[in-house]
């Protein structure tokens, strides 16, 4: 099994930016020097990619401009063989018009995805997912949960005795509270 370094980012959705592209642009500037300099894997906080609320205005269009306008670039240029990212969380539209809020993974070129299954009340707009992604990376078995997913005990249980090495939490909290829970 080959040891791993993590980069776990936080990343504030209100920093200074002047356009969607600038936000994405930063973002893969960070995962770009992270790799650079040695990490292996890197984790951006859920609901990272929100920061783009204030030019698509509203979820249904971030999620729009992500996934249909900005995702077949990001994926294109983290295409690098031993690297894994997890570019925190997204809103994506299923065909049936129901919202996920998904965790876009990039693996050794692979294009994954986690959606979180339990959601917080203020996700009343969302659907849960149903399912764990895991996958195996570098000799080891990862899973992602994101944020309230780590907390549901039927989850841990479902997950116990799948051989898991690495497990990988975005999570977004309002306070230090949240992250007190979270952690």
């Amino acid at each position: 099994m080959e040891r791993m370094r993590l980069d776990l980012w936080s990343f504030d959705p209100g920093a200074p930016a002047k356009s969607a592209e600038d936000c994405a642009a930063a973002m893969l500037d960070r995962v770009i020097s992270s790799w650079d300099e040695g990490a292996d894997v890197v984790v951006f906080p859920e609901f990272s990619w929100m920061a783009l609320e204030r030019f698509a205005a509203g979820v249904e269009n971030v999620a729009r401009w992500f996934w249909d306008e900005r995702f077949p670039s990001l994926l294109d240029k983290l295409q690098r063989p031993g690297k894994a990212v997890v570019l925190g969380s997204v809103p994506f539209i299923e065909e049936d018009g129901r919202i996920r809020n998904r965790a876009p993974i990039i693996s050794d070129g692979r294009f994954l995805y986690q959606d979180k299954i339990h959601l917080t009340p203020w996700e009343n707009a969302f659907h849960g997912g149903d399912r764990v992604c895991i996958w195996e990376f570098k000799g080891h078995r990862l899973a992602v949960v994101v944020c309230l997913d780590i907390e549901i005990p039927e989850l841990s249980a479902a997950l116990r005795g799948k051989g898991i090495d690495l497990l990988l939490i975005p999570s977004a909290t309002e306070s230090v509270f949240g992250v007190e829970r979270v952690h």
